[in-house]
């Protein structure tokens, strides 16, 4: 029974289920039951106050109800068995912090109370459930759950979980002033869109979370103690060991994790972190007011070099390959690549002599196509990777050799649609998937050092592709998870 008592409704034609009788008489809907269409046999519906508190009763109860309707139908069914998961519960497939994988999703009790459950994607047993006794007026979405280091974190509701990873053990919880945000720029090398990282200090790790309503919070990785919290926009950015973000309007700081204090603080248009460097855009520098990039040293915050250059453009990423710093600029033609390199007051050898070598290039490098924009870009072993677009939005991803802007692999022209995009793989892997929006998506797997298509494989649909444990994880709403085998494409398990 998904209906309160007392409230009218009719019978699904077809499996039975009792459905709210709020539409009319005549309507062809899918049953939100058996998902068959339906022709609604009995029109009517509550008066004003019977739908006020309907509408109140599903938003509070609706979710818990629905589940265990599920539930019930499903243990009516012979050789069914009990559901791993809640009907109406999300799962994501982390890593578990011991070399494995997990299934990680809500399911409710039969007294209506939730938790979450930690379920071997392979032989399907349960390993550890958490949580036991949450109310969930919904169950925690996809953004809501992640893993980190060995780590699962669930911010729902207002609140951040952690949980041990290998044991399930609920380590602490802490409150959040939101929402947990999305970064959908980091998925390509973290594998999801969460927007929650964790910084290791000499003090301890940090857990940085960043909400929806623009704010950025801090908790001690142990304890789960609030140290700190700011308000931010964009996304604040991390290397494991440093923090970066932007404080507002073309002020950028670099923060103590674990007093939010900050070390230093910039005038400029973009930043980029990335491992040991931090990289800005700048304007009007110096006598002439030129504009440029420039390198900061990290550990003392200080400026160690600029490069005067016209529109640079770090929005859409900066790579570190084979010794160069790839910045991107726009061009009269489109995109191009500016290598630069510590060539003026060189630094002390460490980790920029280390990361740089000698010489440095000279002047950009155009794109191998004409009127090509880049829209984001990663290192890739000796290769870069670019996702761009010609300027009548024909779209493409291609790896390249950069010092001679050799292509290794072009994707050719491909839809421009709702699709997880570029996924970076240990070992030079390259995923990539596109399709049209709500449409069958192509995943292709590319060798990022050779440009070698490894395999290609078509799917009714595809909302999240990632790296896990040496094994590619697809997710679609709605449909079986998949754990692939990137070498061959081949799925390996079923879940």
């Amino acid at each position: 029974m998904v209906v309160p008592a007392g409230f009218p409704s009719f019978p699904c034609p077809k499996c039975g289920g009792a459905l709210p009788a709020t539409m009319a008489a005549g309507m062809v809907i899918p049953c939100p039951l058996c998902h068959q269409q339906i022709v609604v046999p009995a029109g009517g519906g509550p008066n004003a106050a019977q739908a006020a508190a309907y509408q109140a009763w599903a938003l509070q109860h609706g979710n818990t109800a629905a589940a265990m309707h599920d539930q019930h139908a499903r243990a009516q069914v012979p050789g069914a068995g009990p559901s791993l998961f809640a009907s109406t519960a999300s799962v994501v497939v982390v890593e578990d912090g011991a070399g494995g994988l997990v299934a990680v999703g809500a399911q409710v009790g039969g007294d209506g109370r939730w938790h979450v459950r930690g379920v071997d994607p392979a032989s399907r047993q349960v390993r550890w459930e958490a949580m036991h006794g949450s109310y969930f007026q919904t169950c925690p979405e996809v953004r809501a759950m992640c893993g980190r280091n060995g780590r699962i974190y669930v911010a729902h509701e207002g609140v951040l979980t952690a949980i041990d990873g290998p044991t399930g053990r609920g380590l602490w919880q802490a409150r959040l002033s939101g929402r947990l945000d999305l970064d959908v720029d980091g998925a390509a090398l973290v594998g999801d869109e969460s927007d929650l990282r964790e910084v290791m200090t000499a003090q301890g790790g940090v857990v940085v979370v960043k909400t929806e309503n623009d704010t950025l919070s801090a908790f001690d990785r142990d304890t789960g103690q609030a140290l700190w919290q700011r308000p931010c926009e964009g996304h604040a950015q991390s290397d494991g060991r440093a923090l970066f973000f932007c404080a507002e309007w073309h002020k950028y700081e670099l923060l103590d994790p674990r007093s939010g204090r900050a070390l230093a603080r910039y005038d400029a248009d973009d930043g980029v972190l990335l491992p040991g460097a931090l990289v800005l855009a700048v304007s009007d520098r110096g006598p002439e007011d030129q504009d440029g990039v420039a390198m900061v040293d990290l550990a003392s915050g200080q400026e160690r070099w600029f490069v005067a250059a016209e529109s640079v453009d770090l929005d859409h990423g900066v790579a570190i390959v084979g010794g160069e710093v790839l910045v991107p600029v726009n061009g009269t033609a489109g995109t191009e690549l500016l290598p630069v390199s510590p060539t003026g007051a060189a630094p002390k050898k460490g980790f920029f002599a280390r990361l740089f070598g000698g010489g440095g290039g000279a002047g950009t490098r155009a794109l191998p196509w004409t009127k090509h924009n880049v829209s984001a870009m990663w290192g890739a072993g000796d290769a870069v990777v670019i996702d761009c677009a010609d300027w009548d939005g024909r779209r493409r991803i291609a790896v390249i050799e950069p010092r001679s802007m050799t292509v290794r692999h072009d994707s050719g022209v491909i839809p421009d649609g709702v699709a997880p995009g570029v996924r970076l793989g240990p070992g030079g892997q390259v995923a990539y998937a596109f399709g049209e929006s709500n449409g069958p998506k192509t995943l292709r797997m590319v060798d990022a050092a050779s440009g070698t298509l490894r395999w290609e494989r078509q799917l009714a649909d595809l909302d999240e592709v990632a790296f896990r444990a040496g094994q590619l994880v697809l997710r679609t709403d709605g449909a079986p998870v998949e754990l692939v085998d990137p070498a061959s494409g081949q799925t390996r398990v079923t879940f």
